[in-house]
Parts: structure tokens; sequence; C-alpha cells
């Protein structure tokens, strides 16, 4: 039908408007089988993964085996401190949501140059805060690193220091896409179980 219709427009004739439907659903159709057939792909992909993981698993290959110990572990350790420490979070941002009406309150920021390039400690490793509040345009208060009862951050404020020592320190706004300036304002921690 698509064939016949570039026929018809090649010879200067028009083409009926139920043939431009028909056009449309063949369209239509074809597009379908297309998207249909991804997602079988994608989905294929993923149990050839599955698959290759749980055979290297079988015949105990080292690798293999450090990835399904690490796949098994993982709900009870590793994703358990996720789920924590994403929960702590969430809480105190709802703190401060509270304490500062208007302000944003914003996760994940690392320390940044005036021309918004990351910047690194004395360990060579950027440094990314837990949570920052600003609101127009200044950071309110100290950061703050929201960690569990008995984890140390110490490795993490002296690298924090260590930025703050050697030039101005920023962050970026997510709102407004701005630098704002955070120079001397160290993270005081905030644990919580």
């Amino acid at each position: 039908m698509i064939d016949s219709a570039y026929d018809a427009m090649s010879n200067g004739e028009s083409i009926d408007p139920s043939d431009i439907a028909d056009l449309v659903a063949e369209r239509d159709a074809i597009q379908s089988q297309i998207d249909h057939s991804t997602v079988n792909e994608i989905m294929s992909l993923s149990m050839q993964v599955l698959d290759m993981m749980t055979d290297m698993s079988r015949r105990n290959v080292a690798v293999g085996k450090k990835v399904a110990d690490a796949i098994l572990d993982r709900p009870r350790g590793i994703r358990q401190n996720q789920i924590d420490g994403a929960r702590r979070q969430a809480e105190e941002v709802a703190i401060q949501k509270a304490k500062n009406p208007g302000a944003s309150v914003q996760t994940e920021q690392y320390l940044r140059d005036s021309n918004g390039k990351i910047l690194k400690g004395d360990d060579n490793r950027g440094r990314r805060l837990d949570i920052v509040v600003i609101k127009d345009g200044k950071v309110v208060g100290n950061p703050i690193e929201v960690t569990s009862m008995n984890a140390s951050k110490r490795q993490q404020l002296s690298r924090e220091a260590s930025i703050h020592a050697n030039s101005s320190v920023f962050v970026r706004d997510r709102t407004t896409g701005n630098l704002v300036e955070i120079s001397g304002l160290i993270s005081r921690v905030e644990r919580r179980p």
C-alpha cells in the first residue's frame, strides 16, 4: 500500500483520504511491532545476563561466585544500610523544610569552585554534602551530614575542611542553577538510629 501511494504521488495523482487512513494504520502497526520487538530484545538480554551470572556461580568461578554472593548479601546488609540512610536523610529533609519555610532543601550537593567545577580535597576526591538549605540565594546555617549513631565521619569532614582551606567554596542551587557561596561552613553531623 505504501508503494502504491508513492507511485501515485510521483505520477502527480492525488491520494484518497481513506488511503491515507490505511497508511496511518499500517504505520502504527509497524511501530507497534518495532516497540514489541525492542521490549523482547531487552528482556532477552536481561535473561542472558542473569543466566550467565547463575552459570558462573554454579561453576564456582571466582568472579561469578563473588557476584552471586554480593547479590545474595545485598538485601540483608548493604541494601538495608542504603534504606536506613535514605530514611535518615528524608527525616532530616522534612525537619529542615519545617524549620525553613520557603527555603529549598537540597541533597547530595558537591562542593564547587567559582566556575562550578567540583573541588577535591587532599585525598583527591570530591566532597558531596548530604543536605544544604538555600533561601534567597544564600545558604542557611551549616550543611548537614546525616548518619547512623556510630558511623565515623572523620574522613569526609577532613576532606571538606581541606577543600574549604584552599579556596572559596560554592554549591549549585538546583532551583536557579546559580552558584551559592558556602565558604567556611563545615557540615554539622546529625546522628539518628
